[in-house]
């Protein structure tokens, strides 16, 4: 697809699903930018002759309204709140805000690392502790929901800084 047009479906596959069709969300933007600037091909066409550009402005329009979709969908309950309670989910949650707000400030994509590294350097000193800490656990699978308020606080703090 040469541009994200909401509504629109594709095929799709996570983990633990069989294949199937999902709606395009805000990230979309991210993944298309992503593919046309680094995909590999193994045979065909290179994908910067089937997609077009992803300008900043559209990136971070993606990266502002994911990071709000997010945070709806954890604050209200559409996403099971026990997978949250996965302290490594807990962490990628933290580390995709940090990203999305280094996108918003540069207009770029970045590397968690880098976003992270920005995000101790720039945000307010209060969420250095959350910050640090996801460093510690990215793929934590054990389950704790000590953590969850302070994770969903950050969201939703990240998600105001989109407007």
């Amino acid at each position: 697809m040469r541009l994200f047009e909401a509504g629109q479906e594709h095929v799709k596959v996570g983990t633990g699903e069989a294949l199937h069709r999902g709606e395009h969300r805000p990230n979309w933007v991210l993944e298309r930018r992503t593919v046309r600037e680094h995909g590999v091909v193994i045979t065909g066409p290179e994908p910067k002759t089937l997609i077009d550009p992803v300008a900043p402005d559209e990136l971070r329009a993606a990266v502002g309204a994911e990071l709000r979709a997010r945070t709806t969908n954890w604050g209200d309950g559409s996403w099971p709140r026990r997978e949250l309670a996965v302290v490594g989910a807990q962490a990628f949650e933290v580390e995709t805000a940090c990203r999305a707000l280094l996108t918003l400030e540069i207009g770029e994509l970045s590397t968690k690392r880098e976003a992270v590294e920005w995000a101790l350097a720039s945000l307010p000193a209060r969420w250095s502790g959350l910050i640090e800490w996801s460093q510690m656990h990215p793929k934590d699978p054990a389950v704790d929901e000590g953590r969850i308020p302070e994770v969903l606080e950050f969201l939703g703090w990240a998600a105001g800084e989109t407007t």
